[in-house]
């Protein structure tokens, strides 16, 4: 998927089926979001995770080149 497709999801909640066939629902999550920096500040620019509604991680973090499908579940 292209970034610029992928970034348009960022902030809601989608379900996003990663390249091992794994589907994750939640809110698409940005590294460098502001919420996440204390966290994730060791991180790479330009990766993504998804959040439940709690705002904990529940997927792995991703790349653009790791997403298969990215859909709206809502």
């Amino acid at each position: 998927m292209i970034r610029k497709e992928l970034e348009k999801y960022i902030g809601k909640i989608v379900s996003v089926k990663l390249f091992d066939d794994k589907e994750y629902t939640g809110e698409l999550i940005k590294t460098g979001d502001k919420r996440y920096e204390k966290v994730l500040e060791f991180c790479c620019v330009n990766w993504y995770f998804i959040a439940d509604k709690y705002g904990e991680c529940i997927s792995p973090l991703f790349r653009t080149s790791h997403v298969k499908t990215c859909r709206s579940a809502k």
